[in-house]
């Protein structure tokens, strides 16, 4: 019989198989350059700089309800409990490069990097932090719905 156990790695193989070949012919990524591309860049952006400055209006806007975000040390916040840290947050700059977007349909994957200094009296050391942003289109809007910190290093001054 084709469901035998010693076949469960070709099954495993053949419904990986059959997935992929879904997921790729029902939602192929579109141009990397195009004005979506572009929305998607702003509102990553604009999050950045909502951070930046403590705009937790701006961030209840951009972020979806389900929102999960990942640190680099560990903790995972919801979006209410991601929004009521941003008030205690002392950034001086938070510098974005390499960032691309990615668009499948409803879906945009952002990666990027960014360079945090912080301010006040007694700032941490500067760091950096590569990441992966998923965003979502509800109701005609594109939201973050999950931040991944996929690398954190130390920068130097």
């Amino acid at each position: 019989m084709f469901l035998h156990k010693s076949n469960g790695n070709i099954m495993k193989a053949l419904f990986f198989f059959l997935c992929v070949f879904f997921l790729s012919s029902t939602g192929r990524a579109q141009d990397t350059t195009g004005a979506i591309v572009q929305q998607i860049l702003q509102i990553n952006d604009a999050i950045e700089k909502a951070f930046l400055d403590k705009n937790v209006a701006m961030l209840d806007t951009l972020f979806g309800n389900d929102l999960l975000f990942y640190h680099g040390g560990g903790n995972v916040d919801n979006k209410k409990s991601y929004i009521a840290r941003v008030p205690k947050s002392n950034y001086a700059s938070r510098t974005t490069d390499s960032t691309k977007a990615e668009i499948h349909d409803n879906a945009a994957i952002v990666t990027g990097r960014v360079i945090v200094v912080n301010g006040g009296e007694k700032p941490k050391p500067p760091y950096g932090i590569r990441y992966i942003r998923l965003y979502a289109l509800r109701n005609n809007r594109w939201m973050l719905v999950s931040h991944r910190t996929i690398q954190k290093w130390d920068e130097q001054k």
